[in-house]
């Protein structure tokens, strides 16, 4: 692989707008490992490549941590084992946390979820997987409204499912919330606050005043500083619609509104005892 294929796939994975970062990551490193040795692990290319992806990707967090990751490397090697251990998490990363969630969500009769979370449909398809066949509320997240998208992938898992835009999450709600669970992604992950599509915080306020469970499920790549956090906010894309109608894609909403966490390395209450 020469020096201009490494820029190149730095620049597609930052222009990358059709596809979710796991996957773009996960494409990346694929690629990275794969012509390594031909490379000759070139650092000054790499930290090139990772300064554009950080400037291309300014909202995705597993993205500026792989920036970081390859930006703050000093010897080749070292960088490469941990972009193979990195990549070798993500090749199983589907796995672990459809089975780390399996035990909760089989607790459950009704799922709501919001928007498009690669997370939160290996959950789900960890559950259905070992039987179960509850029902599915799949909420839009404005004004992204991947959740449609979303809705149409679970749907091919034989699942009960309604799609419904964020105004009418109520009627998800009409069941005993002692048998539902909202499962909620997140682009971002810090120690206050989680970054993800609008209606998030609405839908996790609205569990908690009628006693729902909340679940988030993101793997440790998207954990970031809460500094970035709120750079991130402020690079969050907006939606204008008309003179005076705009908002940003992404909000914050406070990890306090979460009961449990799902990782690739287990399940974590966020519940102090």
């Amino acid at each position: 692989m020469g020096v201009v294929s490494i820029v190149e796939l730095f620049e597609r994975a930052a222009n990358d707008r059709q596809r979710g970062a796991t996957e773009i990551e996960r494409d990346l490193l694929l690629r990275l490992v794969d012509g390594w040795s031909s490379s000759g692990g070139r650092m000054e290319v790499l930290r090139a490549g990772a300064d554009r992806l950080r400037k291309g990707q300014p909202c995705m967090a597993n993205l500026l941590r792989l920036a970081a990751l390859i930006g703050g490397a000093r010897q080749p090697q070292e960088l490469q084992a941990a972009l193979e251990q990195r990549l070798k998490t993500l090749f199983q990363l589907g796995t672990l946390l459809g089975r780390n969630a399996m035990p909760v969500l089989l607790e459950a009769e009704i799922l709501v979820t919001i928007s498009r979370s690669s997370a939160v449909f290996a959950a789900v398809n960890g559950a259905v997987q070992e039987g179960w066949t509850g029902r599915l509320f799949v909420l839009d997240g404005s004004p992204s409204g991947r959740g449609q998208e979303q809705a149409e992938r679970l749907r091919r898992l034989g699942l009960d499912l309604r799609s419904l835009p964020d105004a009418a999450m109520l009627e998800a709600f009409d069941g005993a919330s002692v048998a539902m669970l909202v499962l909620c992604g997140a682009d971002a992950v810090g120690s206050k606050r989680i970054v993800n599509s609008q209606g998030t915080q609405l839908l996790a306020e609205t569990a908690g005043a009628r006693g729902v469970r909340r679940i988030l499920v993101a793997d440790s790549g998207k954990d970031l500083q809460e500094a970035e956090i709120d750079r991130i906010l402020a690079a969050s894309p907006q939606v204008e619609e008309s003179p005076g109608r705009k908002w940003p894609v992404f909000e914050a909403c406070p990890m306090e509104l979460f009961d449990g966490r799902v990782r690739e390395d287990g399940f974590f209450s966020l519940r102090k005892p």
